[in-house]
């Protein structure tokens, strides 16, 4: 009995390694445990019976590291990795929407709309930085889809030195990703950032509104201005936006007095992109573009500015992000919680830039499709010129593209 009691220790001593000077590694558990087998004598039924069921080996003092740890997936461990890289996205975006949130509250009260929504939405960065497509810098402004020019005229306006233009020139058209100058090689101040947005909407984005929504646009308020000149901003052009067009003419019908046709232009502010091989909305520049072109104490309240609006009701039933205002939790980290798109943008960009590759991001609206299944002859229609009333039917009953129905 007293060698079998024995049998366990001999295990640990060999297992453990008892000399603590020899350089030679423990023997493998299962070797060890083998080798402990063909030196114990064999017992008999009766001497077995007598061991107590302590004294056996038990199996985890010899199982593998890490073996009770349920198997992980390639997919869920891809997908846990995702997850962890978009929250500290979400956590740089407060630091590019920190220094952003003092310049939108000044342009705002400065009553510069255009320059508020942009700072807001598009967060501030001093440096440039790789986009989807190209580099970026300040508000979004991409020179990698620019031309040498262009690029030049709009940086001497923004009050950028030739000098300091010329160390970016290589930047421009290139779509790809190529290496960024330093901080201390150029570098925008607040004050260029701001005239950069004001420079591009005066010689392109508000031309570009104008000529969509034709005179309409001179009824509309300077806010809604502000925000239908930041969709081109966004997208580049209303061709693709007819719907919205639509919307955006009835509520300039009423001189954008009318809540409930104005709310039902601003709801149209949608932006949905395929992203990582998903749909996803861009809740965060819908919550703030709807409220402004609503009511700019709606939007005065989302950045900190003022308390609680009067028609704040109304205003939330066409927000993406329905803003909790009896919650201690501040309108703009409410939008930024809800906000699942830029994050993961960010992470995709980073990762694209590893791998060299670039991607499209086109956005939709959600509201294009019902629109034109419903009014099948606007499809190829200049919506610009169009007025915003009921033309009389033509001969023979058809109706005719140059009103609305």
């Amino acid at each position: 009995m007293t060698r079998n009691i024995l049998v366990p220790l001999a295990l640990v001593a060999t297992l453990m390694g008892c000399n603590k000077d020899s350089p030679k590694q423990a023997p493998e558990p299962q070797k060890a445990v083998k080798a402990l087998k063909e030196d114990a004598p064999k017992a008999s039924p009766s001497s077995a019976a007598a061991i107590p069921a302590a004294s056996a080996p038990v199996a985890s003092e010899v199982a593998a590291p890490g073996a009770d740890k349920p198997k992980v997936s390639a997919k869920e461990e891809k997908a846990q990795k995702l997850k962890e890289d978009v929250a500290k996205a979400k956590g740089k975006r407060k630091l590019i929407y920190g220094a952003s949130g003092r310049m939108a509250v000044s342009a705002f009260e400065a009553k510069n709309y255009f320059g508020s929504i942009v700072a807001t939405v598009e967060g501030w960065r001093p440096n440039f930085y790789p986009d989807n497509i190209g580099s970026a810098v300040a508000f979004g402004y991409n020179v990698g889809m620019q031309q040498k020019a262009s690029v030049k005229n709009v940086m001497d306006k923004s009050g950028v030195a030739s000098s300091d233009t010329n160390k970016i020139m290589y930047l421009v058209g290139d779509k790809g990703h190529p290496k960024l100058p330093s901080a201390a090689e150029f570098s925008m101040s607040e004050e260029q950032g701001l005239k950069n947005i004001e420079v591009l909407k005066e010689t392109i984005y508000e031309k570009t509104a104008r000529a969509a929504l034709g005179k309409d646009f001179d009824r509309l308020k300077p806010w809604q201005q502000a925000v239908a000149t930041y969709h081109v901003y966004k997208t580049g052009n209303y061709a693709n936006w007819k719907s919205l067009t639509y919307a955006i003419k009835k509520c300039a019908a009423t001189n954008g007095e009318d809540k409930t046709v104005c709310g039902q232009a601003a709801q149209q502010f949608t932006y949905s992109y395929m992203l990582n091989g998903q749909r996803v909305k861009d809740t965060r520049s819908n919550t703030y573009m709807a409220a402004l072109f609503q009511d700019p104490e709606a939007y005065a309240y989302l950045i900190g500015v003022g308390g609680v609006p009067v028609d704040m009701p109304k205003v939330n039933k066409n927000l993406e992000t329905k803003i909790d205002t009896k919650s201690d939790v501040k309108p703009a980290e409410q939008i930024e919680a809800h906000d699942d798109f830029n994050p993961l943008k960010d992470v995709m960009i980073d990762r694209a830039v590893d791998t060299g590759k670039t991607f499209d991001l086109v956005p939709q609206s959600l509201f294009e499709k019902p629109f034109l299944k419903a009014h099948p002859e606007f499809s190829h229609v200049d919506m610009s010129g169009v007025p915003i009333t009921k033309s009389a039917p033509a001969s023979g009953g058809a109706r005719v593209t140059s009103g609305w129905f």
